[in-house]
Formats: C-alpha cells, sequence, structure tokens
C-alpha cells in the first residue's frame, strides 16, 4: 500500500480538514454526555448500540479516515468520514435525556452528518465526482441541506430528540418569533428535503455504478456489502411495530453496521486488491439461499409431522429431529448445486456461460473419432465465445519418422 500521487486539494477537502479538530472535540464532549447524562426511557432496550456506537464504531470510522488521508491525500473521502463520524455521533445519544438546547445541537449535527454522507457518496471511491455533469446536482443536494439545516435550528417549535414516542417533545429555546407561525411547515419541509437528499445519494450511487470502470465498480460493491445492515434496520423496526424489542433488534443491527461501513469503505479505498469481492458476495448469496432454504425445509418437517401426527408421536419426539436433521443433511448438496446454477445464471451470468460451454464442448468431443470434426467444434466454441475478426486453427501432422 503506497501513497499515490498527490494533487492539489479541493476548496471542499480543505474545509472539511479544518473542521477535523472542532469534530473531534465535538466527539469528546459527547461522549461524555453518553457516559454522565441520565438515561432516557428507550435507553433500556438500545444501551448495547449505543455504546458499541459511540465508544467502537466512531473510532474505527476515525482511524479508517486517517488511514486514508494518510494513503490517499488527495481523496476528500478521508476528512470527511472523520468530521461525519464525529458529528454521527449525535445519532445514538438521542436516547438520552438531554436538555432542549442539547436536542437542538444533537438535530444540527445530524444534518451536517446527512450532508457529509452524500459528499462521500458523490466522491466514492476516487474522491471525484462521476460523472462530471453530476457536480451541480451533488452540490444543490449538499447546499440545500446546510440550509434546511439552519432554517429548522432556528425556526422548529419543537427540539428534535429522541423519546419522542415515550414522552413529550421539548419546546426549542433558538426558535425566532418570526418563524413560529410557519414552524409546522418547517418541519414537514425538514422530512422532504432529508428524504430528497437520501434518494439523491441512492441515483448518484446507481448512475456512478453503471457509468463507471469496472474496477470502481468492484470498489463500490465493497460500499454495498457495508451498507446491507445500516438500510436492514429501519425495516426491522418497521415491521416490529417500534415495540421495545424493535428498538433492541435496531440497536444492534446499527452497532454493527457502524463497524461494517467504515472497514469496507476503507478496504474499497485501500485495500480492494487483496480481495475480488465478486467471490465473496457471490459465495455469500449462496451460502444465504441455501441456509433459508434448508431452515424452511426443516421447520416444515416438523411442523407437519406435528401437525398430522400429533396422536401419534409426542412433541419433543427425538426420533423425528434426527430423521429432520439427516434428510437435511441428505439435501444439503442438492440444494448447494441448485442454487448456485441458479444463481450464476441470473446475477453472474458470464461465468454461468463459461461453465456451460466449457460442459458442451467437452460432451462434443467426448464421442469424436473425426480429427476434423473436433478441429470444427474447437473452431465454433472459440467464435462463439470470444468472437474474433478471425481464426485460424494450426494442426501439426505427425512426421512420417515419428515413433508411437
Amino acid at each position: 500500500m503506497e501513497a499515490s500521487t498527490t494533487q492539489e486539494p479541493t476548496l471542499l477537502y480543505k474545509f472539511y480538514r479544518l473542521l477535523i479538530i472542532p469534530a473531534l472535540l465535538w466527539y469528546v464532549w459527547l461522549a461524555y454526555l453518553s457516559l454522565t447524562t441520565p438515561q432516557g426511557v428507550t435507553v433500556v432496550y438500545a444501551e448495547w448500540g449505543r455504546l458499541f456506537g459511540i465508544f467502537v464504531g466512531v473510532p474505527v470510522t476515525i482511524i479508517v479516515g486517517f488511514a486514508i488521508m494518510r494513503y490517499r491525500p488527495d481523496n476528500i473521502i478521508g476528512p470527511v468520514m472523520i468530521v461525519g463520524a464525529a458529528l454521527g455521533i449525535a445519532e445514538p445519544i438521542k436516547t438520552l435525556q438531554l436538555s432542549a438546547q442539547q436536542l437542538v445541537l444533537n438535530n444540527l449535527g445530524l444534518w451536517i452528518f446527512l450532508c457529509s454522507n452524500a459528499i462521500v457518496v458523490a466522491h466514492f471511491p476516487s474522491g471525484k465526482i462521476h460523472p462530471s455533469w453530476a457536480k451541480p446536482f451533488v452540490y444543490v443536494l449538499v447546499v440545500g441541506g446546510v440550509v434546511t439545516a439552519i432554517i429548522s435550528t432556528f425556526g422548529s417549535s419543537i427540539a428534535y430528540g429522541s423519546d419522542l414516542a415515550y414522552t413529550e417533545p421539548l419546546a426549542n429555546p433558538f426558535l425566532l418569533n418570526f418563524l413560529a407561525p410557519i414552524s409546522d411547515e418547517i418541519y414537514r419541509a425538514d422530512l422532504v428535503i432529508a428524504a430528497l437528499i437520501t434518494i439523491g445519494m441512492i441515483l448518484i450511487f446507481i448512475i456512478r455504478y453503471i457509468t463507471t470502470t469496472r474496477l470502481e465498480r468492484k470498489q463500490l460493491q465493497w460500499a454495498i456489502v457495508g451498507s446491507v445492515l445500516p438500510g436492514i434496520s429501519p425495516l426491522l423496526q418497521i415491521f416490529l411495530n417500534l415495540r421495545d424489542e424493535a428498538l433492541f433488534v435496531t440497536s444492534t443491527s446499527i452497532a454493527i453496521s457502524s463497524v461494517a461501513l467504515p472497514i469496507t469503505i476503507g478496504i474499497a479505498i485501500l485495500f480492494y486488491n487483496l480481495w475480488d469481492i465478486t467471490v465473496i458476495i457471490r459465495r455469500t448469496l449462496i451460502y444465504a439461499v441455501v441456509s433459508a432454504l434448508l431452515a424452511l425445509t426443516y421447520f416444515t418437517i416438523v411442523l407437519t409431522a406435528q401437525t398430522f401426527l400429533s396422536g401419534f408421536i409426542p412433541e419433543d419426539n427425538t426420533l423425528l429431529i434426527v430423521v429432520s436433521t439427516l434428510v437435511i443433511a441428505a439435501l444439503f448438496n442438492p440444494i448447494l448445486q441448485r442454487v448456485q446454477r441458479v444463481i450464476d445464471r441470473l446475477f453472474y451470468r458470464k461465468r454461468y456461460d463459461t461453465e456451460a460451454t466449457l460442459e458442451q464442448f467437452s460432451e462434443k468431443i467426448r464421442d469424436a473419432m473425426d480429427a476434423q470434426a473436433i478441429e470444427q467444434h474447437i473452431v465454433d466454441t472459440v467464435t462463439s465465445t470470444i468472437q474474433p475478426e478471425t481464426i485460424s486453427l494450426w494442426v501439426v501432422e505427425p512426421s512420417q519418422n515419428s515413433q508411437v
């Protein structure tokens, strides 16, 4: 891992580099609050994820950001990750009983964190926006987020914070009187702008993935892997209807993702040549589907047997468990091979076509006795797969003096 050729840092890079020290001081202050401030109602279920995110996830992200600054000094993602992580700590401390002033600062930090995420997505992984025509669109999103953060700080009637589902919200002490009549509209506008920024980031990522090079596409796949858990956690919370148990599941998911995402970003930028992410994704997808199918098969066998044979076998029958386990073991390899073929056909067509072509070629020449037929099979196979402009086959005729 060697430092790349340095280029003149952009103004945005210099701005974020100036924010590093204030952001780290902000992080130390909020970490101190997390240890000394009384806990909120929901913290009983979110304590694990909150502490892990503050004292493990954020430091890991900051370390990865400094590593990127060290080995890719012209890549803006390094300082933006450091500042974004230090400000993003405002999210896990929402479960504390903070004052109204602290909650307003918390909301302001979250908006800056959201804008920093937009910058990271737009510049990932090379540190430059691609395609170039997307640059104005990115700046509109970021500027819109900053303006919305300022307006919501002084125009919202409530201090955004945690436990709003359990307790009454606090009044915003920074509310300007002339903005009070439209405070409800400002709250709704906050939600719309935040949604637009999120949708914009997704669109930018998709456009870059489609239009970029094959190498950058592999780097982007690392970020996709690291983003899976943050995307799953809100869905889990909605699925569980905001129950207390949902907060624990979501908190655990966020805690794990707080480490997974920065690590995958660091690998994508610094170590992407060491591992083939396509192989990792393919194997993970295959074994995840196989595991789900085997688990579904196991529970189907057990539930069916208990339903239709309830009068003949006890519910905790050991023989039923043993038989079910043996059936699962026997089905493992057939299901694995079938799932592998289906996934290769759907998502890895090139690999599937290669294996299918080799299999067809071996079948054709297995029983071929005529040399000309074998030569024709070779020419046809190469023509259909590689599709060269011209093709010639050099056949060496055995000399008369050669001995068998």
